[in-house]
This record gives C-alpha cells, structure tokens and sequence, in this order.
C-alpha cells in the first residue's frame, strides 16, 4: 500500500468510529474527543501487531549481517544486485556492484564480516573505484567504526556508509531478505546447582556484604523501620558468612 492508500483506510476508520459514537454519545464534541481516544488506541495496537507479526516473518538485522558475512561477499553481491532494476545495468566485479543511476555511475561494495570494517578495506576499494573512475561508493557493513568513516572522508570522492537497519529496510521492502544459514544449538547441560552458588558466593565479596550488613545494622538505630534494616542486615551478614563457608 502506498501513502495516499493509508491515509483513506485511516479516514474512513475513523468517520466510522465517529458515526457509531456518535449514535452512543449525543454531544458532537464529546464523540469527536472519545473516537480520538479510541481511533489511537486502535491504531496503535495495530501497529505493534503489524510490527511484531513482520518481526517473526523476517530474520533481523543482526541475522541478517551474520547470514551475509557467512554467505560470502560475492553471494552477497548476487543477491543485492538481484534487487536493482534491469535500466540499471548492474555488474559484478571485484566483489562489488556497478550500476548507472540517473546517469551516474555508483559502486556497491558488501563487506559483512563477523569483524568491523576496517581501514585497509576502505582503501582497496578507493582504489578499485578510481580504476573505474566511480566518484560514488556506497559500503554496506556490519558495524562502521567512527575511525575508519574519518579515514574515508579523508580521500578523494565520495562514501556513504548506509547502516545495517536501513538495508534490512531495504530488502524487506523488495521481499529480498536473505535465508538465515545458521542456527544457534541450545545448551542441553545441566548447571550444578552448587556451582553457581560457588560462583556467586567467592571469597572477594564477603567483605562488601559484611559491610553492607555493618551499614544496614546502623541505619537501624537512626530510622523508624528497624524491622526492615534488622532483616536486611541479616541477609547480609548472613551472605557474607556464606562466601566463607560455600568458598571452602
């Protein structure tokens, strides 16, 4: 649906609910503010479901970058130039995308990695798209560190340096979103009940619940809820003992 198709559905949805609350509620003001209210409400609890619902359809961005970096940068390349249109002419050279667009020529260069983009990368590709006299690059990666975005404005021509989200935007809007190609195995071992216990109660920490306990038994002679400081104070004396006694 495009914009002006969204902006009838909203309309018409909401002369509905003001015509049927209006036959509930004789002032017109008064069913103009309720059909508000309840147009919101509707719209909103809408939209999470739309969200969530597209969420569960399409893997994230995250899995999305991981499914690109084990793919390879020349599947990738494949992929993605699978979405532009035929005018475009795009081909795949050196691991990267060229393609004409509004009578420029422009270079896609994927580089998804279970690493961030690194400097020397950048140049590589500088210097492949001087060869082709391309003065647009745009770079696709995980994660853009601040350091190597300076660097790259620093050379000669132009980079843009779109984020993950906006590509995964991208792609879902063409129904181009790549397979998920790994799956994470549960842990099926069993955690030992003591050892997590070990691992809570070391030997270094006695002395912050032993304080803690010091603090919380002081408090409780200058505030009216002794009670609730003793008991307190308790647990923390009472935990502190434990580093000791669970530690050997």
């Amino acid at each position: 649906m495009n914009k002006f198709d969204i902006y009838v559905i909203n309309i018409t949805v909401f002369v509905l609910l003001l015509v049927w609350t209006n036959y509930f509620i004789k002032s017109f003001a008064e069913a103009v503010f309720v059909t508000l209210l309840i147009f919101i409400t509707l719209r909103t609890v809408f939209v999470h479901l739309k969200n969530r619902y597209s969420d569960k359809k399409n893997i994230s961005v995250a899995e999305m970058s991981q499914s690109f970096a084990i793919m390879g940068a020349e599947d990738v390349c494949k992929h993605l130039a699978a979405t532009l249109p035929e005018s475009y002419n795009a081909v795949i050279e050196n691991n990267c995308i060229i393609f004409c667009k509004d009578g420029k020529r422009l270079l896609v260069s994927p580089n998804f990695k279970m690493s961030a983009l690194s400097a020397d990368e950048v140049a590589k590709i500088w210097r492949f798209a001087k060869e082709k006299a391309i003065e647009t690059v745009y770079i696709l990666a995980r994660i853009h560190q601040r350091s190597v975005i300076l660097f790259a404005n620093s050379l000669e021509g132009g980079f843009i340096f779109p984020t993950a989200k906006k590509l995964h935007k991208y792609l879902v809007t063409h129904n181009a979103m790549p397979q998920k190609n790994f799956h994470l195995k549960k842990n099926k071992a069993s955690i030992s009940f003591r050892d997590a216990l070990s691992n809570l109660f070391v030997r270094k920490r006695a002395k912050l619940f032993l304080f803690s306990g010091t603090t919380l038994a002081l408090l409780a002679f200058f505030s009216p809820l002794t009670v609730y400081y003793l008991i307190m104070s308790s647990v923390s004396f009472g935990m502190g003992i434990a580093c000791f006694a669970i530690n050997n």
